[in-house]
């Protein structure tokens, strides 16, 4: 039988949450000036780059539970970031465009001490990664 002493001292899924809170931090101080958090700004990006998307479809694109995004967009529908479409397509309002181009400079920032901390040979297999569960969450 498996007991605790039989863990070794951090498992994979710790190390993954580490690194995430650790990016976070860094995403986290250049876009809190700005009134915005990491996942406003994935949110703005994903809905801007994609044209419109249902909330259903970002759900299941950006890996998020529908209650984390379902506030997540509530807190940029009060900020005016977003379009009232009158249907299910998400669309950014003029001030949601906005607020994503006055966050990319700080965006840059971040992306730079993201990769400082992590070492410039880490992005690569991340991304790796990444398309490797998509492309597997895609397939089920």
């Amino acid at each position: 039988m498996l007991s605790v002493r039989d863990i070794p001292g951090l498992c994979l899924s710790m190390r993954v949450k580490l690194l995430h809170r650790a990016v976070d931090q860094v995403y986290e101080a250049q876009l809190r000036p700005l009134g915005l958090g990491p996942s406003q700004l994935t949110l703005l990006v994903a809905i801007e780059g994609a044209g419109t998307r249902t909330a259903a479809e970002l759900s299941r694109r950006l890996l998020m539970e529908k209650s984390t995004l379902s506030r997540t967009l509530e807190r940029m529908r009060r900020a005016g970031w977003m379009a009232e479409s009158g249907g299910p397509d998400l669309r950014l309002s003029p001030a949601g465009v906005a607020k994503l181009e006055e966050a990319l400079p700080a965006w840059q920032r971040a992306q730079e001490q993201a990769e400082a901390l992590l070492g410039e040979d880490f992005p690569a297999p991340l991304a790796d990664a990444v398309q490797r569960i998509q492309r597997r969450r895609a397939s089920h």
